[in-house]
């Protein structure tokens, strides 16, 4: 509850020759949909012909107006699976917004770096042709000083965030507009399994920030942390109660 969009890295498909590997991400799904989640993605849209990995990537969202496209990166030296990002574009009221969620390598420096310039790109050509607020998301596999000045037009809302996964490191981030900054309200949070029965299939787990000592590793959902972001999204020009999300 209190989500209005949900953006996940690494809910993989495997294709192997004729067959797809597609079971935990239909469980993903059909849980997703029973929590008020439309899911805003097609995941074989970046599954390999013949053998490998999806991105990975998707959104869910509480709107059903949203429009989503998937774009995988020009440059990439994963052998098994497909990198890229993915783009929602929903209408929050009479306010437009867009999120991205990406997925970088996780080696190559050099590669990294052409495939940050291809994401900045095409988050610069929607600030520039609509002003609307842009969100991006995702595991970048990079730390915050490796990307610093990467998004020209936007601001790592996590750059203070000592870590972000249980490795210790801060590779994971979130980026929204420059102008957007105000209002802004984040968290880490670390998701658990729940138990069974009617329990969802995940849940928040009472300690916000990493407790690598204490921890069970049996209980991890993922090695990353979840960020949270609760952000005020009102029209520039506003018309209306409905404009403020």
């Amino acid at each position: 509850e209190g989500y209005n969009i949900v953006a996940v890295q690494e809910l993989f498909l495997l294709r192997i020759g004729p067959l797809v590997w597609y079971r935990d991400v239909q469980f993903f799904m059909e849980e997703m949909e029973k929590a008020g989640f439309h899911c805003c993605t097609d995941p074989e849209v970046s599954l390999p012909s013949w053998f490998g990995q999806n991105s990975g990537l998707m959104i869910f969202s509480r709107f059903a107006n949203a429009l989503v496209s998937a774009t995988n990166f020009q440059h990439t030296k994963e052998k098994v699976n497909t990198k890229g990002f993915i783009r929602m574009d929903v209408l929050l009221g009479s306010q437009r917004v867009h999120v991205f969620t990406t997925h970088f390598d996780s080696r190559s420096p050099k590669i990294k770096e052409k495939q940050s310039e291809q994401l900045d790109a095409a988050v610069t050509e929607v600030i520039d042709g609509t002003g609307d607020p842009v969100f991006l998301v995702g595991d970048f596999n990079m730390p915050t000083s490796a990307l610093k000045g990467k998004f020209s037009q936007l601001t790592d809302v996590f750059e203070n965030a000592e870590v972000t996964n249980r490795k210790g490191q801060s590779i994971d981030h979130i980026y929204l507009s420059a102008d957007r900054v105000t209002n802004l309200n984040v968290k880490l949070t670390d998701f658990r399994v729940a138990g069974g029965g009617d329990t969802p299939i995940f849940a928040l787990a009472d300690d916000q920030i990493l407790q690598t000592a204490q921890d069970d590793p049996r209980e991890w959902v993922s090695d990353h942390l979840g960020l949270d972001a609760v952000v005020d999204v009102t029209s520039r020009t506003p018309k209306g109660p409905d404009d403020a999300v």
